[in-house]
């Protein structure tokens, strides 16, 4: 398996500026999956290889789960269980940038426990989207051989299962949090000081001037080669937090602890 994904899948209930919109296909496995079956392509330009690792509910349509193959998703790692499918409500404001969660109802992905099947414990990525920390540390322990592990995750996860979340965040390569998720883990609202808790209590002795280090990669922000980050990973295997930015829509950049 060239990727194994592993989170929520659901249905959303959105409100934007311009529409609004309800019983929407959503969740990070699948948002994360679809744009990883567009994107990636192995050099002769066959679809790559990516099992989605999820759980959804009997009233999970048939026609979305077709959505999903079609786009060449495999399959094989979600399973259907009793009950509701996981759902999430929100509203987007201004220029989308900020998110009000309206309401979560994690339905059958409380109780999932994974099982992959066994020719996936290999991937060359492993890619824990957004979802129970617990699943993701079950993922994690069952692909031993992944060369890349990656983790995200978001407010409700913080704030309801941090210490679980935290023990699956010390096993992955790269962790990928917003600014109000940086704050909310060091319990710091100043976003410098917040990054310099987090990366100090995690760096050890992998950096030998944190605060030199953040004052001079958070200065040339949007500069940063993401693809290089990437191979350095794969080369030293080291933890790296990754910090994106929003500047507008043509600025992005990180934060990298290596």
């Amino acid at each position: 398996m060239d990727m194994v994904i592993v989170g929520s899948i659901g249905y959303d209930d959105i409100q934007t500026p311009e529409a609004s919109g309800s019983d929407l296909l959503g969740g990070a496995a699948v948002y994360s999956g679809l744009a990883a079956s567009f994107h990636l392509r192995t050099m002769n330009e066959e679809p790559t290889k990516v099992g989605l690792v999820g759980v959804v509910g009997d009233d999970f349509a048939v026609y979305d789960q077709m959505i999903l193959e079609t786009a060449g998703l495999i399959l094989a790692g979600v399973v259907r269980a009793e009950g509701e499918t996981f759902r999430w409500a929100g509203k987007y404001e201004g220029a989308m940038e900020s998110v009000e969660t309206l309401a979560t109802e994690v339905n059958v992905l409380g109780d999932f426990k994974p099982i992959l099947p066994e020719v996936w414990d290999n991937p060359q990525v492993l890619f824990c989207a957004s979802t129970h920390p617990a699943s993701q540390l079950a993922v994690l322990d069952q692909c031993p051989g992944a060369q890349l592990t990656v983790l995200d995750t978001f407010m409700l996860w913080i704030e309801t299962e941090f210490e679980t979340l935290s023990e699956a965040m010390r096993k992955v390569d790269v962790v990928v949090i917003n600014e109000q998720e940086v704050c909310s883990i060091a319990g710091d609202e100043i976003l410098p000081r917040a990054m310099k808790s987090i990366i100090w209590y995690s760096a050890h002795d992998n950096i030998q001037n944190v605060e030199s280090f953040l004052l001079v990669l958070y200065q040339n922000i949007t500069s940063i080669n993401t693809s290089l980050v990437t191979q350095k990973v794969f080369k030293q295997r080291k933890n790296i937090c990754i910090h994106t930015v929003n500047y507008n829509s043509k600025h992005r950049g990180m934060l990298v602890k290596i």
